[in-house]
């Protein structure tokens, strides 16, 4: 079934607009190493599905400035908040982004703790 964007649905699941041909586009693109694999997702699984191995990611984190390997700070954000980077909405990632060229600038390296001082003080 397609809806009124052209995107095809499987068992409910919206499939990904993307094609094989542009997973060379992305990794262009963005710089991904030879070593990454990209894959598109199978008609049955979402965003939120666990997969063995894989981790799903959107574009748009990658369009913010989000780059591999994924800085200390997101990762160990993460872990803190018990977060896939899928959950995080795109605001959120700007932020870090921000958060990451302050400290690079800055010459110091930001913890947990600090990120959470800016919201929590």
């Amino acid at each position: 079934m397609t809806n009124k964007y052209g995107i095809i649905s499987t068992n409910g699941n919206p499939s990904s607009i993307l094609t094989e041909d542009d997973l060379a586009l992305v990794r262009g693109r963005y710089g991904f190493p030879n070593e990454v694999q990209l894959r598109l997702p199978f008609a049955n699984e979402r965003a939120d599905t666990m997969s063995e191995g894989w981790i799903c990611m959107y574009t748009i984190y990658f369009e913010c400035g989000l780059q591999l390997s994924i800085h200390h700070l997101i990762v160990q954000s993460m872990h803190h908040y018990q977060l896939a980077i899928p959950q995080l909405m795109q605001n959120r990632m700007r932020v870090f982004m921000g958060l990451i060229v302050i400290e690079d600038e800055a010459g110091v390296e930001l913890s947990v703790d600090d990120f959470l001082t800016l919201y929590y003080p």
